[in-house]
């Protein structure tokens, strides 16, 4: 499924979700629902031997279907660091206006 196929499907699920939590007057099937809705996680995980392993505890049952969107940090920081000072992103820090700060303003670290 592409990115934008599941967003849709994401954004269905959650439109029928709300309309389940408007139209209960069931008050458990009503958190259920709405638990369902916000309970969205960002999380690392290490891809090793065909498995992935989560970087932290995860507070969901056993055997529980996810899914799982990858989205992989191939960049090293100095890399987009390097990319961002080539292309001109710190240049304001070398203008006078931006040195707002003298030396009675505090102790040196």
């Amino acid at each position: 499924m592409s990115l934008r196929g599941a967003k849709r499907r994401s954004n269905l699920i959650l439109c029928i979700l709300l309309s389940l939590i408007a139209l209960t007057s069931n008050p458990v099937f009503a958190t259920l629902a709405l638990k369902a809705v916000t309970m969205p996680q960002t999380i690392q995980a290490i891809y090793e031997n065909g498995v992935l392993r989560p970087l932290q505890k995860l507070d969901i049952p056993e055997r529980q279907r996810l899914e799982i969107l990858i989205l992989e940090d191939d960049l090293a920081p100095s890399l987009i660091a390097q990319a961002a000072e080539q292309a001109g992103s710190y240049d304001f820090l070398h203008h006078p206006d931006e040195d707002i700060y003298t030396m009675e303003d505090g102790e040196e670290i």
